[in-house]
């Protein structure tokens, strides 16, 4: 539809060969909309007498005017329609009526209400073209024409498919090769292009604010007042964003790319776009495709499915015009690859003509920076799809990053209302202008906050303590025999419950965030949002979950190894003083220094390198080979500013290095300690350096090479191309919280590339009373992807830790792959996807998660009453009364009608089971006696008028032999007591 202060004028744009007409049946009004026809491949134009809009728009109106006549075209001919690159309407693949996007670029102020009209104005333009008789014949007859001319026989599904797939590969082409020919165009200095707007013009009396406050001019920081005399004017106002777009080398826009119709379409066009989005000269890790799998058969087949899967969730939230479904879930493991994962899903939804929120941990600016230079190093923001954040101006320029005015990707931190309130107006004003809005929440196991002061109602199929009541009748065990059942959809479950001690930023999330934006949460552990008291997911809708490619280089937690001498034996964290004194730590530290891991030292090679020739020395010449550098990460005290901080570990890991004396062969001044806290501090030649905050390892590291080589350090010397290897012999990293979101310990120095420093080594400690969730989260550090280099099959990371933190760890990891894995194969309901998790089987029951200190078995409950009984097993089989019991029944033999023969062995363990469920409650053996009692009495009575059953026979001869057994110990206690009295009484 278009407005009909827009209507008329020369209504192509250069290079198009579209033909738009006005409608003869559209009346003058301001009310009134304007239907447009457009017929491909012809060049004739009618003249209008209308004031004529921008290039931009009419390129826009004829774009949408186009699929409105494909749409009414496929009704008789089911071919597809595509907008090419060039201009001109091709066939390309329909996506039902959602056409209200497709070729929408960034929408303007002056565009913006354009295409804000109301679903029915859209519906009467669509009746209005297939009301036209003259279009119906013609479209008629060109089927029937059709029908005539063909001698072929009908293509396959398989064959469609790959046609379709052919024509997005070649549409993407002509994109890509149109986009490096305009940049070669303005290299030339060829003059960029200029959209031809309209001038505003102004009423009488209406004034601007350069009326008022003059335009700043270069180099000035504040406005300043006009003078009295000057003449109010409007004056012309250009955009910093409209200065760099003038200056830049013309790219093409994102509006140029065509709109997939489909999921493999999708897939197909993602992957021509991410090639040429992503740098050449990049590392490995910015190949964000690698994250759904690597370029092998099976990892490119992985790659398909999984891009397709995100593709129709995708889709789906497009049809449903934005209201949100499920949250879905990404699974990856620390260092494997999550955030290449990401940008794959917000490349697809941008290409969508979606806009992308990414939430980062909750660590202000770390986390955002990280994320933000990662999305540079990929390729974003740079041709397509700019970023933006919420980070200060002052933050911005001290980390040296972009940031947009305007972008399709925006990143807010996570846990910080603030941010939160800044997304959900990005939100709202991207649905406005007719987007809809992805948000990707990375670490989203920390939205499950610890407890405020803030409720927030939650209804019943969203309530995480729910689930059982969602079972179907098929999938509840003993488990659910006392638990009520609730029919999905009914009205008792949009019943709401008042959650309490909920904090600021969770309950604004859940109230302003969840209803307007499709979430994909994202994390290492998911136990704790999944357990998120504010209901994150509904219990009868099927959980989908995503899953980073399991790359053949990861190495996790299983191949961590606690050498001999280093396991703690400290229950919960280290102070300073069970630092210094630990046998432990000082055994660790020795191996560090003397680099005796097993792989510190070794030469890595590269995936696809050939085998050492004759002609070469050793691997390590080999083009791509690096030298693997352990690192140590010690992570064993939360304290930072205050006495026994890390200021102190450190000074306390060179004192203890000091102490081994002058034969060690170890200089501890030339260890360089990396204070990993909000404001990194290093320790280097015995002298303190502060870095910026928001820096990674590896800009750390190569700072303190900058001011080793400019002298900052005293009595060190270091040449123009040397590596700071040359002076410093060892790294150590020392922080606690913070390492378990923001710190990529791994890198390659840039003056050393044939080395790669990795942690190798750790002195690793959790508190006394531990959440499992985190604690694993940052024992992962050490863990690491490596993509570009073979990994040795003896590979270990030496550890010095509690062994059963360690084990703790490993078993709550196995778990959570499991569970990942189950739903993967066969996707279930929320509620069944809850009951199947073997939380019970793996003995986590008791052990606690999240920031709220959740026991495990509120994720899970299948399974605890067959624990409750085990443990009343174990309980009453120790009761020294039932012991006794037990021996006297085994050794019985004055059984009437037998010659002083034994009770079978079967029969004894009949008759101690029936007599030991009456232990279970921990009661007094006199008051079970005396129960007993009278049910041998009721049985009794019973079997008088009735014949008893075999189980209540049973149930009697064993109270029967109870009782017994009870009296003569009675009687045994009296004669013993009458037989100490005697002995008084002759003494």
């Amino acid at each position: 539809t278009v407005s009909p202060r827009s209507r008329g004028g020369d209504m192509s744009s250069p290079g198009d060969t579209v033909d738009l007409t006005q409608d003869d049946s559209v009346e003058e009004g301001d009310d009134a909309r304007a239907a447009w026809s457009v017929e491909a491949g012809t060049s004739g134009r009618e003249e209008s007498n209308f004031e004529a809009p921008d290039d931009q728009f009419l390129w826009r109106v004829s774009v949408d005017a186009s699929q409105v006549m494909s749409e009414r075209n496929s009704i008789e001919s089911p071919q597809m329609q595509y907008i090419d690159l060039t201009g001109t309407v091709k066939p390309e693949p329909t996506e039902g009526n959602d056409h209200s996007q497709a070729g929408l670029g960034e929408d303007t102020d002056d565009d913006l209400e354009y295409f804000s009209d109301d679903e029915d104005d859209s519906d009467e333009m669509s009746s209005d073209f297939s009301d036209d008789d003259d279009n119906d014949e013609s479209v008629a007859g060109t089927a029937s024409e059709g029908e005539e001319a063909r001698d072929e026989p009908d293509m396959t599904v398989a064959e469609m498919r790959a046609q379709m797939d052919a024509r997005v590969a070649e549409a993407m082409r002509v994109g890509i090769e149109r986009g490096r020919v305009e940049g070669r165009r303005a290299a030339e200095k060829e003059p960029p292009r200029v959209r031809k707007r309209r001038r505003r013009v102004l009423d009488g009396g209406q004034l601007t604010l350069d009326g008022i406050y003059g335009r700043r001019a270069d180099g000035e920081d504040a406005r300043h007042p006009v003078s009295p005399g000057a003449p109010l004017r409007a004056r012309e106002f250009v955009s910093p964003t409209a200065r760099r777009r003038a200056s830049e080398p013309a790219v093409p826009e994102a509006t140029d790319i065509p709109v997939p119709t489909n999921p493999s379409n999708l897939f197909t066009a993602w992957n021509q776009l991410a090639i040429s989005l992503i740098p050449e000269n990049g590392s490995i890790y910015s190949d964000f495709r690698q994250a759904f799998g690597d370029d092998t058969d099976e990892g490119v087949a992985y790659r398909r499915k999984e891009m397709e899967t995100v593709g129709e969730l995708l889709f789906q939230f497009k049809r449903s015009r934005g209201v949100p479904g499920q949250h879905a879930i990404l699974k990856g493991r620390e260092r494997e690859g999550k955030t290449g994962a990401l940008f794959s899903i917000a490349l697809a939804a941008c290409m969508l003509r979606m806009h992308v929120v990414i939430l980062c941990a909750p660590h202000k600016v770390p986390p955002v920076v990280d994320m933000v230079k990662k999305l540079q190093k990929s390729g974003f923001g740079r041709r397509y799809y700019n970023v933006k954040h919420t980070l200060s101006k002052k933050a911005t320029e001290d980390n040296g990053i972009p940031s947009a005015e305007t972008g399709e990707i925006f990143v807010a931190a996570l846990c910080t209302k603030a941010d939160l309130v800044r997304v959900k107006n990005y939100i709202e004003s991207s649905k406005r202008g007719g987007r809809y809005t992805v948000t990707l929440v990375d670490e989203c196991d920390e939205m499950t906050q610890g407890k405020g002061g803030q409720s927030v109602n939650v209804p019943l199929n969203e309530d995480p303590s729910a689930y059982q009541r969602f079972l179907p009748a098929d999938e509840r065990g003993e488990d659910e025999d006392d638990v009520p059942v609730v029919r999905w959809g009914s009205r008792a479950s949009r019943q709401v419950s008042r959650k309490d001690q909920i904090a600021i930023a969770s309950k604004y999330f859940k109230d302003s965030i969840h209803p307007i934006t499709q979430i994909i949460a994202c994390s290492a552990t998911l136990s704790g949002y999944i357990l998120n008291p504010v209901g994150v997911f509904k219990h009868d809708v099927v959980t989908p979950i995503f899953q980073v490619y399991p790359k053949p280089g990861y190495r996790g937690i299983d191949t961590f190894e606690i050498p001999p001498g280093c396991e703690l034996d400290t229950d919960g964290n280290l102070t300073l003083e069970h630092f210094q004194s630990s046998t432990a730590v000082n055994t660790l530290l020795r191996r560090f220094y003397d680099r005796k891991n097993v792989c510190d030292g070794k030469t890595l090679l590269s995936r696809n390198a050939a085998p050492p020739g004759p002609d070469q020395a050793g691997p390590s010449r080999l083009p791509g080979s690096v030298t693997l550098r352990g690192m140590l990460f010690i992570s064993c005290n939360p304290k930072v500013y205050v006495s026994g901080g890390v200021d102190d570990i450190a000074k306390a890991v060179r004192n203890l290095v000091s102490g081994w004396g002058s034969e060690s062969g170890h200089d501890p001044t030339a260890t360089l300690f990396v204070c990993f806290i909000g404001k990194p501090k290093v320790l280097f030649r015995g002298k303190w350096l502060v870095a910026r905050g928001g820096m990674s390892v590896e800009e750390i590291y190569e700072f303190t090479e900058t001011k080793t080589r400019n002298g900052f350090f005293d009595g060190v010397e270091l040449g123009t191309h040397e590596p700071l290897s040359k002076v410093c012999t060892h790294v150590v990293l020392i922080g606690y919280n913070l390492t378990r979101r923001a710190m990529t310990a791994a890198f390659r120095p840039s003056n050393e590339q044939t080395a790669l420093f990795k942690i190798q080594y750790g002195i690793l400690t959790s508190p006394k009373v531990l959440t499992i969730d985190a604690v694993s989260q940052r024992v992962n550090r050490p863990s690491h992807d490596f993509a570009e280099h073979t990994v040795p099959a003896d590979y270990k990371v030496d550890v010095a830790m509690s062994y059963t933190t360690l084990e703790l760890c490993k078993v709550y990891r196995k778990m959570e792959d499991e569970m990942v894995d189950a739903q993967r194969l066969d996707p279930k309901t929320h509620a069944v996807f809850r009951a199947k998790i073997k939380v019970v089987a793996h003995g986590l029951a008791k052990t606690r998660i999240s920031k709220r200190n959740l026991p495990m078995s509120e994720l899970s409950r299948t399974g605890a009453k067959q624990l409750e009984r085990e443990i009343r097993d174990a309980t009453a089989d120790q009761n020294p009364d039932l012991v006794a019991f037990k021996a006297w029944l085994e050794n019985i033999t004055d059984i009437p009608g037998t010659a002083q023969q034994k009770l079978a062995v079967s029969t004894v363990v009949n008759y101690y089971g029936r007599v030991r469920q009456r232990f279970f409650n921990g009661d007094d053996v006199e008051e079970i006696e005396a129960r007993a009692g009278e049910t041998i009495e009721r049985l009794q009575n019973s079997r008088i008028t009735a014949d008893l059953r075999s189980v209540e026979s049973d149930e009697l001869n064993a109270l029967r032999y109870f009782v017994k057994w009870r009296r003569s110990t009675e009687i045994e206690v009296r004669d013993d007591t009458h037989d100490d009295d005697d002995l008084e009484d002759r003494g």
